[in-house]
């Protein structure tokens, strides 16, 4: 529950310094929700791999879940509904393995998911009338 706690009050704080810093840098435009996630998420991630400090791996695995859904969210319009489904299918024992410590199944299943992902680009990035011929 402690680390719940910390995680979650992590991220607020986080959220805010980033939104700040997208307020003092106009050009910079990210998502400081999905950002201080990601950030927490991996440093939870090093402390379970590196035995610096304790972290529960479900935990773990729900916050690297809602940044997996929020990145199929983002790309999902440009590949579509079959993308979308792969990402899910593929992208969810991904992490699952990845928050409990199984490095070498989870790394063939990120491999397969930037595979699928370069295809669906190469299928659906479209060329400008003159260029690129």
């Amino acid at each position: 529950m402690r680390n719940m706690l910390y995680a979650l009050f992590s991220i607020i704080v986080l959220t805010v310094v980033f939104w700040l810093v997208n307020k003092a840098r106009p050009k910079t435009v990210f998502c400081p929700t999905c950002v201080a996630t990601i950030l927490v998420w991996l440093i939870l991630l090093l402390g379970i791999y590196f035995n610096i400090f304790s972290a529960d791996a479900q935990l773990v695995a729900i916050l690297m879940a809602i940044s997996l859904g929020a990145g199929i969210e983002r790309f999902g319009p440009k590949y579509g509904l079959w993308w979308k489904t792969l990402m899910v299918v593929l992208g969810v024992p991904a992490v699952y393995f990845l928050a409990f410590e199984e490095l070498l199944t989870s790394i063939y299943f990120l491999l397969a998911i930037l595979f699928l992902t370069a295809i669906f680009n190469l299928t659906f990035t479209k060329k400008e009338p003159g260029c690129c011929d």
